[in-house]
């Protein structure tokens, strides 16, 4: 296995106890092959069986308890809540499964509508990087939101 992007993510297997049931040190860790030092994992937002967006879950070095977390719905399906729900299950994904210690999310600051659902989670503006990258032909800053473990209340 390398680690590139494209490589298949380790497969989840279902915890027995709700995250409500188990304290944040009690639940099961996903097992990782030794060699593999980043994690990825690229779900798909479905409604009536169509896909409506895509969602990431991605942590740098495994060691390091940090996952980048990111959402994109296709426009018909913006404003209905669907990726505050799956924003929210990815910070708990990360923080029960995985057993990360901080989540964080990079968007470009005037996207205002990805800026408040990380409001809402509970996601605190960290930083705003000036032109940091390159998109549809312009510098663009971006914005960074985080949330600690112990800021989560699920």
């Amino acid at each position: 296995m390398t680690d590139s992007p494209t490589a298949a993510p380790p497969a989840l297997t279902p915890c027995q106890q709700t995250p409500a049931e188990r304290s944040p040190d009690d639940r099961p860790e996903i097992a990782l092959p030794r060699h593999t030092q980043r994690l990825i994992l690229r779900p798909r937002v479905e409604l009536d069986g169509q896909v409506i967006g895509d969602l990431l879950v991605r942590g740098g070095q495994v060691a390091d308890r940090q996952a980048e977390i990111g959402w994109a719905l296709h426009p018909d399906f913006q404003g209905h809540g669907y990726a505050t729900e799956a924003a929210r299950e990815l910070i708990n994904l990360s923080f029960t499964d995985l057993r990360m210690h901080r989540v964080w999310a990079q968007l470009d600051p005037r996207n205002t509508a990805s800026a408040k659902l990380c409001e809402r989670l509970g996601m605190v503006r960290e930083a705003q990087l000036r032109e940091s990258r390159w998109a549809k032909g312009e510098w663009t800053d971006s914005a960074v939101y985080a949330i600690l473990r112990s800021e989560w209340s699920g």
